[in-house]
């Protein structure tokens, strides 16, 4: 399987290297035509603008980029008949659990809370409702890995003094590189239409994130910070995800939070620590 990468950051670049006989697309979406796609087997969108008070800053941008970009290249993939693997993302929720104090599944109903999850629903919708013939939808949680880039959720709970200590779902860029060689191995679930939230087995939170990374050496012990200070002064409002899904706990067999946070802070600190 030839795979085609598209998007320039933190996740790009990591499957990049990560997924066999792939290819980082050098032009962005908006530049792409049908011969960009042709080659490939597979697309694999990660592209979108992330930062949450930039996307309220810079809303028409942050549309074109989450909405209107991934629409296109949907349609691009969709017209060669070529499965897309995109990702979205589980910041979709006002949680950390639903009405009825369980996680959220693939099937509950988003709740945006700032413009970016907005993007991100709206762009899950239309791509949905293109009937497109083989579409994977992916919805990691707070995405971590060993990359000292800023976009790394390790990278951004080592700079901030004080953290909540609200219950979240974490997926590994491991696991999301493990979920889809999984798809494209499988021809029977790549051909198909899917939303998958994904993430490692578990709960964990900032402040457990946090201590992790002051017994790793590389920051002071947090101070623990109430949500409804941090409600008073950040803004977009920050949300909180449990997110469940059977299916691809059992095709994706993730490994459990605090042991995969553990094993990739270990390597963190190393490349951190120069």
């Amino acid at each position: 399987m030839n795979i085609l990468i598209v998007g320039q950051g933190h996740m790009g670049k990591i499957l990049e290297k990560g997924l066999p006989s792939a290819t980082l697309c050098q032009k962005r979406i908006q530049e792409m035509t049908r011969l960009d796609v042709q080659p490939f087997d597979v697309v694999v969108n990660t592209a979108a603008k992330t930062d949450l008070p930039w996307c309220e800053e810079h809303p028409m941008e942050a549309f074109e980029e989450n909405v209107i970009a991934a629409v296109k290249l949907g349609r691009l993939a969709a017209n060669e008949g070529i499965p897309l693997i995109h990702l979205s993302s589980g910041c979709i929720w006002k949680g950390p659990y639903n009405s009825y104090g369980t996680p959220f599944r693939p099937t509950s109903l988003p709740d945006p809370a700032c413009f970016y999850s907005w993007t991100k629903v709206a762009a899950e919708g239309i791509l949905m409702n293109e009937k497109p013939t083989a579409l994977h939808i992916l919805r990691p949680r707070q995405v971590y890995s060993d990359s000292p880039s800023p976009r790394n959720t390790l990278f951004k709970l080592n700079t901030y003094k004080k953290l909540l200590d609200t219950p979240n779902s974490m997926t590994s860029v491991d696991t999301i590189k493990k979920c889809i060689l999984g798809i494209i191995k499988d021809s029977e679930t790549l051909n198909q239409i899917k939303v998958w939230n994904l993430y490692d087995i578990g709960v964990t939170s900032p402040y457990q994130v946090g201590m992790l990374l002051h017994e790793a050496g590389l920051r002071e012990k947090p101070e623990l910070l109430e949500k409804k200070d941090l409600d008073t002064w950040h803004k977009p409002q920050r949300v909180d995800a449990v997110m469940e899904d059977i299916f691809m706990e059992k095709f994706v067999e993730p490994p459990m939070v605090q042991d995969e946070l553990r094993r990739v802070i270990a390597l963190f600190a190393v490349k951190l620590k120069g």
